[in-house]
């Protein structure tokens, strides 16, 4: 149930997403670490990555629901806890996001469940949805501050060029 730890150039990921969006802020040039733990009103938040200015957090597309509150942490649970839908950790991102430092969410399509791959959820937070190799290219843009990216991130307070 759970994804194995690994590690991509000294950093703990857990499981193969976590592993192969590490390995695309190292290609980037950034120096990912450990998130650690943010205090927001909904409870304790930990990014997944922290690249100085900015989180990251990693999602696979069924995750993402799930923080989202969109669907069931677990399909077909027995216990009522896992059968919950709740949107507490999108508030945690957010709140984070407004108070801290800006949360970028990557969600890796690569292991897509195929009734998911349509659903969109709007949010205020910087999200970035694709195969390891587009989420470099947005990234990449993101970075540079290109103006025609889309999906840049624009928070008030958290714009890639503040400090």
């Amino acid at each position: 149930m759970f994804a194995k730890w690994t590690e991509v150039n000294g950093v703990k990921c857990q499981g193969k997403t976590e592993a192969r969006i590490c390995q695309v802020l190292f290609d980037l040039g950034l120096d990912p670490k450990r998130g650690v733990k943010v205090d927001t009103p909904f409870g304790n938040y930990t990014p997944d990555f922290d690249c100085g200015e900015f989180y990251v957090e990693v999602k696979a597309p069924n995750s993402w629901l799930q923080a989202c509150g969109y669907v069931p942490l677990m399909e077909n649970a027995r216990d009522p806890k896992l059968a919950m839908v709740s949107d507490t950790s999108l508030k945690k991102m957010e709140y984070t996001t407004i108070h801290h430092k800006r949360v970028m969410v990557v969600v890796d399509t690569t292991s897509c469940k195929k009734k998911y791959r349509d659903l969109h959820v709007e949010t205020s937070l910087s999200l970035i949805v694709g195969t390891p190799e587009s989420i470099k290219q947005k990234l990449w843009r993101i970075l540079e501050n290109d103006p025609a990216e889309p999906d840049r991130p624009q928070t008030p307070d958290h714009s890639p060029s503040s400090s």
